[in-house]
């Protein structure tokens, strides 16, 4: 419920993509690339100018604890108080991004660790002697809220979030159980902490033996571009099973862990009268529970075009079973690598439809200092950007040279330049972007590359390579979230139910699930069941994928409106979507996307991904035809 304070909680996009630059998983940089690290002096030169800022969060801190008692005498001190948690909140960003970066590198830096561990006890123990604020805000009538607003212009950036407070204020308690509250902050986190360590740090992988007799060290990281490349459907079999056991052996530990995340979410709806840990996660952002049932129930009901290719790799893999470990290998040998330099070009090539000023400021994020590109030890896997504000926004990436992961580059440079669009463009009160919204940027320069891509190639294996890219990118954004979605929204029920959650009831879910999304053409495997053991978004993040699925359903309309309409049409669409990356928070974001011209109260934008999936799968049978 606090109107400021809330920014400084991190706020990071991520697009986990399972890769490795090579099969063995060292560091492979390309020749005459430099820049390719984040340079994090941008932030801090040192720990010294780390300190001093530490220092003077803390003295924030102790400053506003000083104005409890005091918010309702007179407007001006309430400005004071405003001003003040943004200031700390700026500043906050910028102490915890440091260690935070660091740790992203090095998941192994003790110091840094420790470092993370002091500021989150801070932060818990602030929230504790400040939780008087939001009950005090609310106890100024809203009428004279609404006039402090009117007659001073220095509360103007604050209006939104303010009367968002307002329209909650059901859920605030008072100030003596919001204090009660806060001491359980820390200990709320510790399940989510238990998972990173067990996922990161300690998770230990097997080396295997491949049936050439090379051997290989499975890791996160190589894990996909294994199974993408390896030609031996036992060899797969191997390296899927032999990663999953990990997960299985520990399966009771993950659902020990997970049962703790939801249990959590449920006494947190209940202490503040929701109806439910959905209504409690998406009523902040005003976003009504039917977007999320309908968006499961449209992709549970709308499988077919998955089931069909499905079918059809079958077919064109010649398999007698084709299992889980076999759905990722690509249709033709048209494997070419990308390097980093030649995918930003790529990049560059595709958005050029956005505009000269979008252009400028990726050519700025792409110069180096702002990606850290390559494959590193104990280097998180994956992919995320990550703004600083004041700064600028940062993008880790494992790059692997792949088609995906020139994707993934347009993904998070798509966050990037949202980041970039709302801090330009907005008061730091409404600077941040809601997640809801974030995956529609990210997505939407997907679609832009694709589609160049798509137009410039010109044999039958770069287009069949190219529209496989495209079903798979609607398969796993669109439909796997949907499924990932669907799992939560099961497990949470239960627990609100007070039915059990044991391992063999979260495998059961998810088994059926998947048998369900993917349909009779694809052999169940029991650990595909212990899938849900190895998202982390479930753990760090709940009822956070939905938005993978949602978003790109918004991007894809706007994109359609974009290729399909007049060239005044195009320009509107255009200057719609910007305006929606300049936007920040200022809005609820399903009235963003209203604006934008995309409305996900209905199922229409659902049913039309749905509808380029079937289109897409039946491209690709003509194409394979032509072979």
């Amino acid at each position: 419920m606090r109107i400021i304070f809330l920014c400084m909680i991190v706020f990071m996009q991520s697009h986990i993509v399972f890769a490795d630059n090579d099969i063995s998983g060292k560091e492979s940089p390309e020749k005459n690339v430099t820049n390719t690290s984040w340079n994090l002096s941008d932030i801090y030169a040192n720990w010294d100018q780390w300190n001093a800022d530490l220092t003077e969060v803390k003295q924030l801190m102790e400053d506003i604890k000083t104005y409890q008692g005091r918010l309702n005498t007179n407007p001006k001190v309430f400005i004071e108080l405003m001003q003040k948690e943004e200031q700390l909140s700026k500043k906050f960003g910028r102490v915890f991004r440091y260690p935070y970066f660091m740790r992203q590198l090095n998941s192994l830096d003790q110091e840094t660790s420790a470092k993370m561990q002091e500021i989150r006890a801070m932060y818990a123990e602030y929230a504790t002697a400040t939780s008087w604020i939001s009950p005090e805000i609310l106890d100024i009538p809203r009428g004279t809220m609404e006039k402090w607003i009117e007659t001073h212009a220095e509360l103007e950036p604050y209006a939104f979030n303010l009367m968002n407070s307002y329209r909650l204020q059901e859920h605030v308690l008072t100030a003596d159980k919001e204090k009660l509250m806060s001491h359980f902050s820390r200990p709320m986190g510790t399940a989510s902490s238990v998972y990173d360590e067990l996922y990161v740090s300690d998770i230990q992988f097997p080396e295997i033996t491949l049936s050439t007799g090379k051997k290989v060290k499975l890791s996160h990281a190589n894990y996909t571009k294994l199974l993408e490349t390896l030609s031996s459907q036992e060899d797969r079999k191997l390296v899927f099973e032999s990663y999953y056991k990990i997960y299985k052996d520990h399966e009771n530990t993950y659902a020990a862990i997970y049962k703790g995340i939801c249990e959590k979410d449920n006494a947190y709806a209940k202490a503040r009268g929701y109806k439910g840990t959905l209504e409690a996660k998406l009523e902040g952002n005003n976003i009504p529970t039917a977007v999320y049932e309908s968006l499961i129930k449209t992709a549970y009901d709308n499988v077919g075009p998955l089931h069909k290719y499905m079918e059809l790799r079958k077919q064109v893999m010649e398999l007698d079973e084709l299992h889980t470990y076999d759905l990722s290998t690509k249709f033709t040998d048209y494997n070419r690598e990308y390097d980093f330099t030649e995918a930003v070009g790529m990049v560059k090539e595709a958005v050029k439809p956005l505009g000269e000023d979008y252009l400028a400021y990726l050519n700025e994020a792409t110069k180096g200092g702002w990606i850290d590109v390559y494959e590193k030890p104990n280097k998180t896997s994956g992919a995320f950007s990550a703004n600083v504000y004041g700064v600028h926004p940062y993008i880790l990436l494992n790059w692997n040279k792949s088609l995906n992961h020139v994707f993934t580059l347009a993904h998070e440079l798509g966050h990037s330049m949202h980041s970039i669009y709302s801090n330009n463009n907005q008061p730091y009160a409404t600077h941040s972007y809601t997640i809801f919204v974030a995956e529609v940027a990210s997505t939407f320069n997907e679609h832009l590359l694709l589609d160049n891509l798509i137009e410039q190639a010109e044999k039958p294996e770069e287009r069949i390579a190219l529209l496989q890219q495209a079903i798979e990118n609607i398969w796993g954004t669109f439909y796997i979230q949907s499924l990932y979605a669907d799992y939560e929204y099961q497990v949470h029920k239960r627990v609100e139910n007070g039915q059990p959650v044991t391992a063999g009831v979260l495998n059961k879910i998810m088994g059926d699930l998947y048998n369900h999304y993917y349909g009779e053409a694809v052999t169940p495997d029991e650990l595909t069941s212990v899938k849900w053991s190895r998202v982390p978004h479930f753990y760090g993040m709940p009822y956070y994928v939905y938005q993978y699925a949602t978003s790109f359903s918004a991007s894809s309309e706007l994109f359609s409106r974009y290729k399909n309409g007049s060239k005044k049409e195009q320009q509107t669409t255009i200057e719609k979507y910007k305006t929606l990356l300049k936007s920040g928070g200022n809005d609820f974001p399903v009235n963003q996307l209203k604006k934008a011209g995309v409305d996900l109260t209905s199922t229409k934008p659902f049913e039309a991904v749905v509808a380029q999936m079937d289109y897409y799968v039946n491209e690709l049978e003509k194409e394979l035809k032509k072979l």
